[in-house]
C-alpha cells in the first residue's frame, strides 16, 4: 500500500504543479468513452489545458444495473496528467499518468466467459491503482473543435473485495486483497473542445 500513496502524491503534485504553472486555461475539453458507453456504463470526463504541454484531466464511470441476470455494478474516478508533444495544442501525441479508485459489485456472469469464479461469486469492495500510458488524438472538422482520443494505460491495480455466492447471496471470503498488473484505462474517447483563449 506504502508504494500506491507514493504514486498518488506523484500524481497529485504533477496536477497541482500543472495548473499552477499559468494563471491561463488555453483548453477546456469534455469528453465520454465510447468504449465505457458501450458496455453500459455512462462515463463523464473534463481536461484542461493549463500550460504549454501540459493538460489535467477528470474522468468518471458509473453503471448500477444489472443486464441479464450479470453484474457489472461500479462507480470509479479517475484523475490524470497528460504531456502533449504539441507546444499548445491537445492533439497529437500525448503521455498520461492516471490513478483511479471507485467502487465495485460484479459477478453473476452466465456463459463462464469470464470464468467460474465470477459464474458462481459476486465480488463487492473497493478498487484503487495508478498507470502510466501513451495516447493520441486526431480533431475533427473545419473549426476543429471535435477530437477523437485513444488512449491505453498500464499500471497497478488493487482491489479489497467481499465474495458472496451467487446462489444464496451469503459471505464467502471478507477482506480479500488482489493486487496486479493490469490495463488501468482503456478509452476511445468523444470530445468536444472549447476555446477560452484567456
Amino acid at each position: 500500500m506504502g508504494i500506491f500513496r507514493k504514486i498518488v502524491t506523484i500524481v497529485a503534485i504533477a496536477m497541482c504543479s500543472a495548473a499552477n504553472a499559468q494563471t491561463w486555461v488555453d483548453e477546456v475539453d469534455i469528453k465520454t468513452n465510447a468504449l465505457y458507453d458501450a458496455s453500459l456504463s455512462l462515463s463523464l470526463g473534463g481536461e484542461l489545458q493549463t500550460a504549454p504541454h501540459w493538460s489535467v484531466e477528470l474522468t468518471g464511470s458509473y453503471n448500477g444495473w444489472d443486464v441479464g441476470g450479470n453484474k457489472w455494478r461500479h462507480w470509479i474516478l479517475q484523475p490524470e496528467v497528460r504531456y502533449w508533444t504539441e507546444y499548445d495544442e491537445m492533439d497529437g501525441h500525448f503521455f498520461a499518468l492516471n490513478v483511479l479508485f471507485g467502487q465495485v459489485n460484479v459477478g453473476c456472469f452466465h456463459g463462464g466467459l469470464l470464468g467460474d469464479a465470477l459464474k458462481n461469486s459476486r465480488f463487492q469492495g473497493w478498487a484503487m491503482g495508478a498507470g502510466i500510458g501513451y495516447g493520441y488524438a486526431w480533431r475533427l472538422g473545419r473549426d476543429r473543435r471535435w477530437k477523437i482520443e485513444a488512449e491505453a494505460t498500464l499500471g497497478i491495480a488493487h482491489f479489497k473485495l467481499d465474495r458472496f455466492s451467487a446462489h444464496t447471496g451469503h459471505i464467502i471470503q471478507r477482506d480479500r486483497t488482489v493486487t496486479s498488473i493490469a490495463p488501468t484505462k482503456i478509452a476511445v474517447n468523444i470530445c468536444y473542445a472549447f476555446n477560452t483563449g484567456f
